[in-house]
């Protein structure tokens, strides 16, 4: 994520074989409730670039609200994980993420959970998504 306003991340992978295998590390629950594999998230937290989609800041009624996110293609690892094209990520587990630094936070605290509730914005509708990592 860009600390530049309105600059948007792209995070593209560079090579496809050293990027994990979303399809055998993502099980679906339902549509809001997503088993995810310990491996996949460490690898995901050391390369970023593998989570192929762009991050910009969500602004609404005038200020940082979260973080909008473009480019998740409808059979992409992300999209496997219940996420859409233009879904604007608000939290996780509780910790807003309005600014760079409760992201950056936020973030650093993903190591170690064993689940991860996100609470974001699809078309207009508020929604929460619960990841459970194995």
């Amino acid at each position: 994520m860009s600390s530049a306003r309105g600059t948007a991340a792209a995070v593209t992978p560079k090579s496809r074989s050293s990027c994990p295998d979303f399809s055998s590390a993502v099980q679906k629950v339902d549509e809001t409730h997503f088993t995810v594999s310990r491996a996949l998230v460490n690898q995901l937290l050391a390369q970023p670039q593998c989570a192929p989609g762009r991050a910009v800041p969500a602004v609404r009624e005038g200020g940082f609200s979260g973080i909008k996110l473009y480019g998740i293609r409808a059979a992409s690892g992300l999209a496997l994980l219940g996420l859409q094209n233009g879904d604007e990520l608000a939290s996780l587990n509780g910790l807003s993420l309005g600014t760079l630094d409760q992201a950056l936070e936020a973030y650093g605290k993903l190591k170690d959970a064993t689940e991860v509730v996100g609470t974001l914005q699809r078309r207009g509708t508020s929604l929460r998504i619960t990841w459970t990592i194995k």
